[in-house]
């Protein structure tokens, strides 16, 4: 019994020698801390029947043994081992030496049953250490899956990575000759800003020439104008000159051919107008049939030796009137010498001489009973007013009305007429 006794005694200390150097190389697992606690207790109890009581083993208090199983913690397992079996040799020697038989046996029996409750134990740790196992196994088959799927994503983000650092390299190498570009635009926008601060203030300058430029011209377009118009007088009146100067050229010759003899005299003339004129006085007038505008009905009569109209006195105005009436027709309106062209209303004859205030015949319009001259515009019709004189006949009224200078009418052309002396012999 007492051999038994120390067996165990020997085997529990060199179990709990193993248990600390295995403590020493690796971090204790809680299972194996409750283990050490069963051990602890045991060796608890083997201390106090070695502290020679009689009545046999005492059961510690859960203080005292918590309090014994931390000073045993903290003594090197060198010392601990040794001390284990120093004590289990003077506990048997003290059961021996006493006599105490029936406490070895119970103290045999509590090492055989402290080791079933560490098997016991051992057996409960292994069956959680394999349902952890298959956790664990679980958890590496997936992290091996995980790690398949991202060691394909590390090969796709490494080829990704390749490409992506070619075209890095290649919008680097773009990013320069694009920088060079840059530079080089530069450069030459600023030249450009030069030149175009020049070039805008050789544009101010020629900018003011020219509206120095285009007064001068519009100056010069009025002088041309206005010469261009006194020349077209001068023309008229050279024409009627010369036309004159053969008159008289005629009516020379003819007194020098028929000059008369002593002893006889001249007491009256005979006039003469050209075929289709009418006579009235001393001036032959025609009335046309075809139509033309103001300026061209007068460069008409002055082809046929005369000129539009001059109206000097009643009579001659009532003659007109009648005339008009008479080969009127349908539109009883013609184009007489008078125009206020030049300056808005100062009428003038074609004769460069200014109207009578005393010698004027103006109608009244039938449309509102108002008297003419009214210089009437029109957008379409006569955008420029109206600067030309005709003569008209109408239901009610008669007289002078301004018209439009472009407007076709008829026309009077009016020119001095031949007249010969007749000769009476006395």
């Amino acid at each position: 019994m007492n051999a038994d006794v120390v067996y165990s005694s020997v085997n529990f200390s060199k179990k709990k020698q193993q248990q600390s150097e295995s403590e020493s190389q690796k971090t204790t697992d809680p299972l194996e801390d409750v283990i050490n606690t069963d051990i602890q207790t045991a060796k608890a109890l083997t201390l106090q029947q070695a502290d020679g009581s009689n009545e046999g083993l005492t059961t510690l208090s859960l203080d005292e043994r918590r309090s014994q199983e931390h000073n045993e913690e903290c003594n090197p397992c060198s010392s601990e081992s040794d001390f284990e079996i120093e004590l289990t040799m003077k506990t048997l020697a003290g059961l021996q030496k006493k006599g105490n038989v029936t406490k070895a046996k119970e103290n045999r029996l509590f090492f055989k049953t402290d080791t079933e409750l560490k098997q016991e134990s051992i057996n409960g740790n292994n069956t959680v250490l394999a349902e952890e196992y298959e956790r664990v196994k679980k958890m590496l088959t997936a992290l091996e899956t995980r790690y398949g799927e991202l060691h394909k994503n590390h090969v796709s983000l490494q080829s990704q990575y390749g490409a992506l650092n070619k075209n890095h390299t290649n919008l680097t190498a773009q990013y320069e000759v694009l920088n060079k570009s840059h530079d080089s635009l530069e450069s030459q926008y600023g030249e450009l800003n030069k030149n175009h601060g020049k070039l805008k203030f050789h544009y101010g300058q020629l900018n003011k020439n020219h509206d120095y430029l285009q007064f001068q011209y519009e100056e010069l377009t009025k002088d041309h104008a206005s010469l261009q118009m006194k020349y077209g007088e001068l023309s008229k009146n050279h024409a009627r000159l010369q036309y004159e100067y053969a008159v008289l050229s005629k009516r020379a010759t003819a007194l020098e051919k028929y000059h008369p003899p002593k002893g006889t005299s001249w007491s009256q003339t005979c006039s003469v107008c050209p075929q289709n004129w009418l006579l009235f006085i001393s001036k032959c007038y025609f009335l046309s049939t075809d139509k033309l505008g103001w300026s061209d009905s007068q460069d008409h009569c002055f082809s046929e030796r005369g000129h539009l109209v001059i109206i000097e006195n009643k009579e001659e105005q009532d003659f007109l009137t009648v005339m008009v009436e008479i080969k009127g027709g349908k539109e009883k309106s013609y184009w007489i010498g008078l125009s206020d062209r030049v300056t808005e209303g100062d009428f003038v004859w074609v004769n460069d001489r200014p109207l009578d205030p005393r010698k004027r015949f103006w109608g009244k319009r039938e449309s509102d009973n108002g008297q003419e001259p009214d210089n009437w515009t029109d957008k379409v019709q006569s955008p420029t007013g109206e600067d030309c004189v005709e003569l008209k006949k109408s239901k009610s009224y008669n007289g002078w009305y301004d018209a439009n200078c472009r407007i076709q009418k008829k026309r009077i052309c009016e020119t001095a007429a031949l007249t010969y002396p007749v000769r009476f012999k006395s």
